[in-house]
């Protein structure tokens, strides 16, 4: 069973449209190694569906000692050396703690949402479901 994280990080970036191929190389190629790493339970890659140039990492760790460890390593260093030249414009990083407790609408305003609406919508698009039906699935296999 998959142990559930207790931190997780949202990476937003954009490239050039040319360059995002080799942005999402970079990414996969790192992948191995960070999945690999003590903590880590997910890295995960998603193109922007609504334009060519968009790139969402999502991290899923134990805790945020072990993303720490990660932001310290050579991995991310070289990583980095890699995609920042590539990058139009600065990223947009979002990080939180997972606290099963807490309610969507409290989660959405902890990751800087507004409004719960807009919110679930990010959510959907980029996970494919609603925050409330991820839990429940989550929650139900993740049951002891």
């Amino acid at each position: 069973m998959t142990p559930t994280p207790s931190f997780i990080a949202i990476l937003d970036f954009s490239t050039a449209a040319t360059d995002r191929p080799v942005a999402i190389a970079q990414l996969e190629r790192k992948q191995p190694a960070v999945g690999s790493m003590p903590g880590c339970l997910a890295l995960r890659i998603f193109p922007n569906h609504d334009s060519d140039t968009g790139i969402t990492v999502l991290h899923e760790w134990a805790d945020q000692a072990s993303f720490d460890q990660y932001l310290a390593s050579d991995a991310f260093a070289r990583s980095g050396e890699i995609l920042r030249p590539l990058m139009a414009g600065t990223p947009s990083s979002r990080r939180f703690r997972v606290e099963l407790v807490e309610t969507v609408t409290q989660i959405a305003m902890d990751v800087g949402y507004s409004s719960l609406s807009a919110f679930q919508a990010a959510f959907r698009d980029l996970i494919g479901q609603t925050p409330s039906e991820y839990r429940t699935t989550f929650a139900a296999s993740h049951r002891p």
